[in-house]
């Protein structure tokens, strides 16, 4: 009975050792990979905004998709929406003539851009665009 209880001792100490083991490669792993986050842009989630926008109106959609945060871009697929539909919506089919930002401000993770864009014909659109970062880089999110 000493010998059975000997080993499961023994048995205990080092699963104890092996689980200790594996939380401190977690550790390890995740505080690397917090130093391993680039430093976040100096570009403005404004700048993105006004690239996205001009990148719309001249029907270059690949360069919009890599402003896109992966979550919207994925929701977009899921449902359908491809970016041309965002940016003729975005634009009134390539019309815009001008985006004025008017005020950028940090919410929590979230950088919110309030825009009027105008138009050929002298209309304008208010609107709102929320940024999220990933990589370091300004996204749009929604």
């Amino acid at each position: 009975m000493g010998s059975t209880m000997s080993s499961l001792l023994c048995f205990k100490k080092r699963h104890a050792a092996v689980i200790a083991g594996l939380l401190l490669i977690l550790v390890s792993a995740s505080a690397r990979a917090a130093d391993d986050e680039p430093p976040p842009s100096k570009i403005p989630a404004s700048q993105v905004l006004e690239s996205i926008a001009n990148a719309c109106n001249e029907r270059r959609y690949t360069d919009v998709d890599e402003l896109l945060y992966p979550a919207l871009r994925e929701t977009w697929v899921e449902i359908g929406y491809a970016v041309k539909d965002y940016c003729d919506g975005l634009t009134h089919d390539g019309t815009l003539k001008q985006v004025r930002i008017d005020k950028e401000e940090e919410v929590g993770k979230y950088t919110a851009v309030y825009v009027t864009y105008i138009f050929r014909d002298g209309s304008e659109q208010i609107d709102r665009a929320a940024f999220l970062r990933e990589k370091g880089f300004w996204k749009l999110a929604g």
